[in-house]
């Protein structure tokens, strides 16, 4: 069984391989990250059109909250559309309702 997952593992690694980059996000990630697994962006940067995702590209939302009002600035094709997606097996959660004042 553990063959049948790492071989579908590098089977899907190909595969975005052929069709674009991969960049990673964490809820503490920065802007002066390079979006890679050991150095992921914020979801701002990656969400922001200036980072460099390119259509087919793949942005890989990693576990955690992430707390905030984001506008998404990406321009992907409809043949090579921009994948933003919870990293597989990790729960992600937006949280819109996120607010800095303080109303008490």
């Amino acid at each position: 069984m553990a063959r049948i997952v790492a071989l579908l593992s590098a089977f899907v690694s190909a595969c975005g391989a052929l069709y674009g980059a991969e960049y990673h996000v964490t809820p503490s990630g920065t802007s002066s990250g390079t979006g890679s697994f050991s150095s992921p962006w914020d979801i701002a940067t990656a969400l922001g059109g200036e980072a460099g995702v390119n259509p087919g590209d793949t942005i890989w939302l990693r576990a955690g909250v992430y707390r905030g009002r984001f506008i998404s600035r990406l321009n992907g094709t409809s043949g090579s559309p921009i994948l933003v997606r919870a990293y597989p097996g990790e729960r992600v959660t937006l949280d819109g309702n996120y607010s800095t004042v303080n109303t008490g």
